[in-house]
């Protein structure tokens, strides 16, 4: 249960972090609208999710 909980933790602490706008968000990669976008400055937080998930993920499956 308390995998789930870090998940959500680093889950919306990612959405909070891409969200923001800053002068480093640089160039938009990918874009969604013609307003919001994938942005360059969103590859580190995303990185960390991806590492953080799939860390999760081995400890879920090691506990059982």
């Amino acid at each position: 249960m308390a995998i789930l909980a870090i998940v959500a933790a680093v889950t919306v602490t990612m959405l909070l972090a891409i969200a923001g706008h800053s002068p480093l968000t640089g160039p938009r990669l990918l874009p969604i609208s013609s307003t919001h976008g994938v942005n360059e400055g969103d590859l580190v937080p995303l990185t960390a999710w991806v590492v953080a998930c799939v860390s999760c993920w081995f400890l879920w499956r090691r506990t059982k």
